[in-house]
């Protein structure tokens, strides 16, 4: 069982009442935008040299992202040098050898729990309501946008999530019979 978090001592309860029942009585399409802490970023590894000899050159897709047990001595030396980022010409850009991706846009599958080992529930409990009240689908009108947070504008790879948020709030709307959509943000910051 996960940590059941409250965030400024609004209960996930709370969200659905204010969601769902008011001032109408009827589901309406949430797209949720969750903040650093809940966008999953997995990374490919195919690098020329190792940053420390136990560290992987190679590698397929796994959890850059938040993987608890990569923050550990000494895996977090190979965590650090796959996650920073280089700045050259006001460009950031991952380092030479990782490609990353940001998993789960459109649907909310990962953002059920801030980690990969499912200890830190995050969105899950909330998800869970919204999709329990009569006509909610997961990926119809309940969905997210998480992100890679490291990004910010302007850049190449903020516009383009800027310019797919902007898509997928439409497509919402559009396949939810033109029914204005709530936007759910969270994050860390005061």
């Amino acid at each position: 069982s996960g940590i059941n978090a409250e965030y400024g001592g609004v209960s996930a309860m709370f969200w659905i009442v204010f969601l769902l029942v008011a001032p109408v009585q009827s589901l309406k399409p949430v797209v949720l935008v969750p903040g650093a802490l809940a966008s999953t970023i997995e990374a490919k590894l195919d690098k020329s040299e190792r940053s420390h000899f136990y560290c992987s050159k190679t590698s397929d897709w796994y959890t850059l992202w938040l993987s608890l047990e990569s923050l550990f001595v000494p895996a977090v030396n190979c965590w650090a040098d796959n996650f920073k980022m280089e700045f050259d010409k006001g460009v950031f850009s991952n380092t030479p050898g990782v490609e990353t991706r940001v998993p789960g846009f459109g649907g909310t599958h990962t953002l059920d729990y801030v980690d990969s080992s499912h200890y830190i529930s995050y969105y899950k409990d909330l998800v869970g309501e919204i999709l329990a009240q009569p006509g909610a689908k997961e990926g119809v009108s309940v969905r997210s946008a998480p992100y890679d947070f490291r990004y910010s504008p302007p850049s190449k790879e903020s516009e383009l999530y800027f310019q797919s948020l902007k898509k997928l709030i439409e497509d919402t709307y559009n396949s939810n019979n033109s029914t204005k959509v709530v936007l759910i943000s969270h994050s860390l910051e005061d």
